[in-house]
């Protein structure tokens, strides 16, 4: 009997996966180390330590709207901040995380990051508390935290550790609306980097247009992946890389950039997106944010890894292994607090520039007011002295007119 549910358990499975894997196929390989869940999150796992998260810190972290993938799964969007205090000042800022089924550890490295600012909320530490209390009062953090739930469960489904595209295998960091189709994405369905029949045509993409479509104006995107310790400022497609274009404000991303490269113990090589890699990447969401939306900040931040070697499988490549994990996250956490602290910098000269030119117009305006003033009054005084002059030469004139009359008549 115990026989006949396990294998009817496993049929399930087996016909769960395929109702998710109807696309296309990266073929798996002899891994060096797998997750141990219990260190690493199952996609559930995911969902039940965010559930935990929020019932416990309800006043400042809340789900926003119901955003499913094409399997109906949560991409779970929640906003941190402090709910208390409503301030349009407050740095507003999007974080990405699990687009890459494969890439596990970002994911693991915003649960260090929610759990620290939870954690400091009510901590008798000071530096803890003072954290949390930094960024919940002066910031708006919007997550997505599990971006293509679909190609994570097919992960453990298969045990195909190399897939990295949703459960249909489209690679959603290809589906945007920024050089949708070139030469730096795939249409084809077997191809890792297969884009999708259109741009947004994955339901796992509505998300980001639906949340940069509505009033919130962000400071900041970041796309946060795994593989290779490296920062990319926009822009990654094929014809960016052709007519040597860059985002607007190129000077500041680069200067973010640099300071996050160096925020850890380990080094990030950084720069545009098409000079740092040889390949492109058309319909990347990073473009998207940065072209599209011309968001100030847009960043793809690839947070650990030595890139592809010898020897290298799959999930070596973009995950630490179970023992150093716990580890690695803390390594890393530094580069979300400078992340922060150059943002709140930015933003707070940002508004002083602003200010100080509101009140250089103001002051010019009433310049401009006063010498209009100053310009009537001295017209004003002026006409009236020679109005003044005038009559008293026409009186003296008068008087000699009256003089010669009264000598001719005499």
């Amino acid at each position: 009997m115990l026989c006949f549910k396990l294998i009817v358990l496993l049929l399930i499975l087996k016909l769960d996966c395929t109702k998710v894997a109807n696309g296309g196929h990266v073929k798996p390989k002899e891994e060096i180390y797998t997750p141990d869940y219990n260190v690493y999150h199952t996609a559930n796992m995911v969902y039940e330590h965010l559930d935990r998260l929020l019932l416990k810190n309800s006043p400042h972290m809340k789900k926003i709207g119901d955003f499913k993938s094409r399997q109906n799964h949560d991409q779970y969007l929640i906003k941190v901040t402090n709910y208390s205090q409503i301030d349009s000042k407050k740095v507003k800022v999007l974080f990405s995380f699990g687009e890459h089924a494969r890439e596990f550890f970002p994911i693991e490295s915003m649960f260090y990051l929610l759990e620290n600012i939870a954690d400091g909320i009510d901590s008798e530490n000071t530096i803890k508390r003072n954290f949390s209390g930094f960024i919940l009062n002066n910031f708006e953090v919007w997550i997505i935290a599990l971006a293509n739930p679909d190609g994570r469960l097919y992960i453990e489904w298969t045990k195909n550790y190399c897939w990295r595209g949703t459960g249909k295998g489209v690679d959603i960091n290809r589906n945007f609306n920024w050089s949708f189709g070139g030469s730096g994405s795939s249409g084809n369905h077997d191809d890792e980097e297969y884009r999708g029949e259109f741009p947004f045509s994955e339901p796992e993409t509505l998300i980001y247009r639906s949340i940069v479509s509505n009033n919130t104006r962000f400071d900041a995107f970041f796309s946060f992946h795994s593989g290779i310790r490296q920062i990319y400022v926009p822009f990654a497609d094929t014809r960016s890389r052709k007519l040597n274009r860059k985002p607007y404000n190129y000077n500041t991303m680069m200067e973010l950039a640099s300071a996050l490269a160096h925020s850890t113990q380990h080094t990030f090589s950084y720069g545009v997106a098409y000079k740092l890699n040889e390949y492109s990447a058309d319909g990347a969401v990073f473009d998207y944010m940065a072209g599209v939306h011309k968001i100030p900040f847009s960043l793809a931040v690839e947070l650990w890894g030595i890139g592809d070697h010898k020897g290298a499988k799959c999930f070596d490549l973009f995950n630490p292994t179970n023992q150093n994990l716990k580890d690695e996250v803390k390594v890393v956490h530094p580069l979300y607090e400078v992340l922060f602290l150059y943002l709140f910098q930015w933003k707070m000269k940002m508004m002083e520039t602003h200010k100080h030119l509101s009140t250089k117009g103001n002051t010019s305006k009433w310049f401009r007011l006063e010498y209009f003033v100053r310009g009537i009054t001295v017209f004003v005084i002026l006409g009236l002295m020679l109005r003044i002059y005038t009559m008293r030469r026409l009186s003296r004139l008068w008087n000699k007119v009256k003089k010669l009359h009264r000598i001719f008549y005499r």
